[in-house]
């Protein structure tokens, strides 16, 4: 909304690079998250519990992803281009965690469930669904206009 408001001011009134920054953070607030928690659910599946501030780094490395996915967009000159490949890289990192999960802790995971617990389980589906929906929604941004 505030997107329109800013690109309908007088062309001496707009700061192109302060509506780009606009745009860029409006479509990294929301995909670009999308984008660094699925490197997050990664990290916290691949770094060893031993680590040293281990909720740390992931945290460093959750903003770290973050930030440069929304430079990345602000300095891209296409918004829906841009939305389109970060959310086929999400794609691909949402798709790696259930298969890490079950190549490193197959064993852990069929015990859990054999005994009711199924977290671990419904967290993959639900990873996995979203990796479908992010996936089917870079091919809508990349098709259309």
């Amino acid at each position: 909304m505030w997107l329109k408001k800013r690109a309908s001011l007088r062309k001496e009134k707009q700061n192109w690079l302060g509506l780009r920054v606009l745009k860029a953070m409006t479509t990294g607030g929301f995909i670009d998250t999308i984008f660094a928690t699925a490197v997050g659910f990664l990290c916290a599946r691949t770094l060893p519990i031993s680590l040293v501030d281990r909720s740390e780094v992931i945290i460093q490395i959750f903003f770290t992803c973050l930030t440069l996915s929304i430079l990345t967009s602000v300095f891209y000159f296409r918004a829906k281009k841009s939305a389109a490949v970060f959310l086929k890289i999400t794609t691909v990192v949402l798709l790696i965690v259930p298969i890490t999960d079950w190549l490193m802790f197959s064993q852990q995971i069929t015990s859990l469930f054999s005994e009711g617990y199924y977290s671990v389980f419904i967290v993959n589906t639900m990873l996995l669904s979203l990796s479908i929906c992010c996936w089917l929604i870079s091919v809508k941004l990349s098709t259309s206009k």
